[in-house]
């Protein structure tokens, strides 16, 4: 089952003991950070579903698609029928069908949604198929559920704890006393737990690779072709 915000939010300061205190608005926008940074390396795997109209090659897409896995069209083939990425600029994309290119602008300026191309001259009413990759939800209500594979949860507990060293480290920093040891020592403290939260992340990814990848190997009763 989903974790919640409200269940992370005690979950974390669980961790922090209860000696340190955090306002839940804190606790909140530390989770959804680390949710983001999680994004990066455990994207979040979608479908999206375009409704073709009669000679169209061009066509927006939500902006919060941030990669293409695949691409369907028309959907609903047996075997299904996926078109080859190639850039809309090489003059071969326009000779036959089976080809699609994404067109994203790369600024913050901007408002324009990213497209996608494809070179298929569509008829109306079919439906390109897009699988893609989003990132993971924002959590804003306490009973909105994290869409972070629950086994990476241990992983937003350990960004949260690096954040709450960082701040308890600057609060102590205002003081510029040389008495006050506390500031060195938090700061110690939030490299630690940024290390922690490095290495915790570095082992995930791992984890994940490895296990994207099922060895074979052939045995006496297997052939050739």
């Amino acid at each position: 089952m989903a974790a919640t915000l409200a269940t992370l939010q005690g979950m974390c300061q669980t961790l922090l003991g209860s000696a340190v205190y955090f306002p839940t608005a804190t606790l909140t926008d530390w989770i959804n950070r680390a949710i983001e940074d999680l994004s990066i390396y455990f994207p979040r795997y979608s479908e999206y579903d375009i409704s073709t109209t009669a000679g169209t090659h061009i066509y927006d897409l939500e902006t919060y698609i941030k990669g293409v896995v695949s691409v369907e069209y028309p959907e609903g083939e047996s075997p299904p029928i996926y078109l080859l990425r190639k850039s809309y600029t090489d003059p071969s994309f326009w000779l036959v069908d089976g080809y699609y290119d994404i067109l994203k602008l790369q600024s913050a300026l901007s408002t324009e949604p990213p497209q996608i191309i494809v070179s298929n001259t569509t008829l109306l009413a079919e439906t390109i198929r897009i699988k893609c990759i989003i990132d993971h939800a924002v959590l804003a209500a306490a009973g909105d559920e994290c869409t972070v594979l629950e086994r990476h949860t241990n992983l937003i507990l350990l960004f949260v704890r690096w954040k709450a060293f960082q701040q308890m480290s600057a609060v102590e920093s205002e003081d510029p006393s040389p008495l006050n040891t506390r500031a060195s020592s938090f700061e110690i403290n939030a490299q630690r737990a940024e290390a922690a939260y490095r290495a915790a992340l570095k082992a995930a990814a791992s984890a994940e690779s490895e296990s994207g990848q099922v060895p074979w190997k052939m045995d006496r009763f297997d052939s050739l072709y």
